[in-house]
């Protein structure tokens, strides 16, 4: 018996199919050739099984992973919000850790600012009132509270210097987070009040928020870290004072490049409400 490459027709005799016209070779290869086909697919079906599987191996370790360094995170913020001291013993492996905190000051901050900001403008003009662009006021905020955390971590890092301490910018920038957890759970919860409406609250709060961050907390780290320093001529309480000084100094430069034209256009948006 002979069969059709192409149709599977069986027939006695002949090289070509006497239906569609394909080759005829003798049935046993045919049926060969179809168990190799079939043991091909499965073969594919296998390895495309083996591929989804691996993929969902690497899918869930990543998820595994992410949980595990969220509720380090987590562990991180708990634990120096109850003692905010053990934030001055933190080596540079935390310098992540204070980078994800000082952005997470910034970003709350911001929020903050918008959410009362709009709620603000909700009250003056009614409840028909557009809401505030959104990525309009609180990118700008943002990047300008991040610029005021930064010139705070570059105060800490000339104080450093200037006193021959041998703190690197990894270690200052993760004690400097470290001792900004307070500040940005404050942050955080100040977002309620803000969608709220309590606008003296939110406004004190953000306020001594930042005085805290930009001025208070550069001149604490610069004065345990003249602290480590003996001899006569230690000047820790003028490295401490300087250091201040030159924060506010920054920020006074940030508010006068860039705070003050956004705050005139900020007004500009304000007319159009």
């Amino acid at each position: 018996m002979r069969v059709c490459q192409q149709c599977n027709n069986e027939q006695q005799s002949g090289n070509f199919c006497g239906q569609c016209g394909g080759t005829l070779i003798e049935g046993e290869k045919a049926y060969s050739g179809s168990e190799r086909t079939a043991d091909g697919e499965t073969e594919s079906e296998q390895a495309h099984q083996e591929s989804a599987a691996t993929v969902d191996a690497e899918q869930s370790t990543r998820m595994e992973q992410n949980k595990k360094a969220l509720e380090s995170y987590m562990t991180f913020v708990v634990n120096h919000l109850k003692n905010p001291t053990r934030a001055l013993k933190l080596n540079e492996s935390k310098f992540v850790y204070g980078l994800i905190t000082m952005v997470l000051f910034s970003f709350a901050y911001a929020l903050s600012i918008y959410f009362l900001a709009n709620k603000i403008v909700k009250e003056m003009f009614g409840r028909m009132a557009s809401s505030l662009p959104f990525i309009d006021l609180t990118f700008p905020l943002l990047f300008f509270i991040i610029l005021f955390v930064a010139g705070a971590s570059i105060s800490i890092v000339a104080a450093v210097k200037l006193m021959n301490d041998s703190s690197s910018i990894k270690l200052i920038i993760s004690q400097f987070g470290g001792l900004l957890v307070p500040f940005a759970v404050v942050n955080v919860a100040t977002l309620i009040f803000a969608l709220a409406g309590a606008t003296k609250f939110t406004i004190v709060i953000t306020s001594l928020s930042l005085i805290f961050a930009i001025i208070l907390l550069p001149m604490l780290l610069a004065f345990e870290k003249g602290s480590k320093q003996s001899g006569p001529d230690n000047q820790k309480v003028y490295f401490s004072l300087g250091t201040a000084g030159l924060s506010m100094l920054i920020s006074y430069i940030i508010i006068r490049l860039a705070v003050a034209d956004f705050l005139d256009k900020f007004d500009h948006v304000l007319y159009w409400f």
